[in-house]
């Protein structure tokens, strides 16, 4: 067996469209006690606010545009997220419903 073979075989999927959309305008969480919210935490409040969010199946969970650690106290910034989307219907459900809240 090579080197350089796989430990196991690939995982293969169905090639299905995403679509990537900002959400502009959120809280980060930084305070004087802690850093931004992390990816998780920002996807959980998002479920939880929003069933638009909800019924999207997440490709990349939310992830803030700029480094998370130079935002201050108190500071709002935007987030990207992707998506399973195969006909478009998933982003324009989520612009319809802009801004999410979370």
């Amino acid at each position: 067996m090579s080197e350089s073979a796989p430990q196991s075989p690939p995982t293969l999927r169905h090639n299905v469209k995403w679509s990537k959309l900002p959400l502009n305008a959120i809280p980060t969480g930084k305070s004087e006690a802690r850093g931004a919210y992390t990816p998780d935490e920002t996807h959980t409040a998002l479920i939880a606010e929003n069933p638009a969010y909800a019924a999207l199946t997440i490709t990349q969970k939310p992830s803030w545009v700029r480094d998370h650690t130079t935002y201050k106290s108190g500071a709002i910034s935007s987030l990207s997220v992707s998506f399973e989307d195969p006909d478009g219907t998933g982003a324009q459900t989520l612009l319809h419903y802009m801004p999410l809240s979370m």
